[in-house]
């Protein structure tokens, strides 16, 4: 018995440490991505995206190029998805294998069938030759000569005699019909109107408790601290080698001025390598851009802990939930 609860637990301890190391690896390894695109005024816009993870276990490729979009999706190595003209043409011939083994299936049924209720007559007709039912028939056959059988009446007949009242019940029915109002249209208006003035009101009640909630909890603080964490996603998701340049202008020179503050704060990180140019005269977008990065899926992790462990927002979270 001691020996029997020992493999049990050594078993248990062995699937527990694959569940770990299965987390950890998916935490730990990360998606890999670059990108390739280019836009301007005289040429077609065109570009990809590749995307690998674990050593292209999972693998995503999307290009638009000379105005054909191209795509597919492998998992270790073999081809989901994708739009390639060989790709879809395996596809249509598995899908038709499989719609011929299923005819194959229910024809091997069907004959089944034909061969089961076949044998079931055989074996009722053998029953009803042994059976003494016969010989019962044969004497009940001279009574049933004696009686005289009378002609039964035929549909058409039936129909005849009917009264033609059915037929002026049906018009009176119909003109009702026509003459009574919809209601039920009214009512389900109706309803569907207090619905949506019930969500209205319970929606500006939910935002009239967050800002109470936001102001009570030190809104300035949250909001500080969702900027840093934002910075800091943003930092990780951007790619590590940027090259090339982009031109961009808007037709409010504001807005624009807007877009190169917020692109100031991640500029210096590839200054050698890429060019940022803001047109304030014109409304323009021009690009040539390449580049490479990876995300790892235990930051966002990390992140999130790290939030939870803010007293601000833990104090936001209870006060709403």
């Amino acid at each position: 018995m001691l020996y029997v609860l020992l493999i049990l637990l050594k078993i248990i301890g062995i699937l527990l440490a694959l569940a770990v190391g299965l987390i950890i690896l998916i935490l730990a390894m990360p998606i890999r991505y670059s990108f390739r695109f280019n836009i301007d005024e005289d040429t077609f816009p065109g570009g990809q995206v590749k995307v690998t993870w674990l050593l292209a276990i999972l693998y995503i490729k999307a290009s638009y190029i000379d105005k054909v979009f191209d795509y597919r999706v492998r998992i270790f190595g073999y081809q989901i998805l994708g739009n390639q003209k060989e790709f879809l043409e395996k596809k249509q011939k598995k899908k038709d294998r499989d719609k011929r083994k299923k005819k194959r299936q229910e024809d091997k049924r069907q004959k089944d069938k034909k061969k089961q209720k076949e044998e079931k007559q055989k074996i009722t007709a053998d029953q009803q030759e042994n059976s003494p039912s016969d010989k019962q028939n044969q004497t009940s056959e001279p009574e049933e000569l004696g009686k005289v059988s009378l002609p039964e009446k035929t549909d058409t007949e039936e129909k005849e005699q009917q009264p033609v009242q059915s037929d002026v019940r049906k018009t009176e029915d119909n003109a009702e019909k026509k003459a009574k109002p919809r209601k039920d249209s009214d009512v389900s208006r109706k309803k569907k109107k207090t619905q949506k003035e019930s969500r209205l009101i319970s929606l500006k009640k939910k935002i009239e408790k967050l800002k109470a909630v936001w102001k009570e909890y030190n809104g300035k603080q949250l909001m500080d601290f969702a900027k840093t964490i934002i910075i800091k996603i943003a930092r990780h998701i951007l790619p590590r080698k940027l090259r090339g340049y982009i031109r961009f202008g808007f037709d409010d020179p504001a807005a624009t001025g807007v877009v190169t503050g917020a692109a100031a704060l991640f500029y210096p990180k590839y200054q050698n390598s890429f060019t940022l140019e803001p047109d304030f005269q014109q409304q323009c977008f021009a690009a040539d851009c390449q580049g490479k990065g990876r995300i790892h899926l235990g930051f966002f992790l990390y992140t999130g802990i790290t939030a939870l462990m803010n007293r601000d927002v833990r104090n936001l979270i209870r006060k709403m939930l």
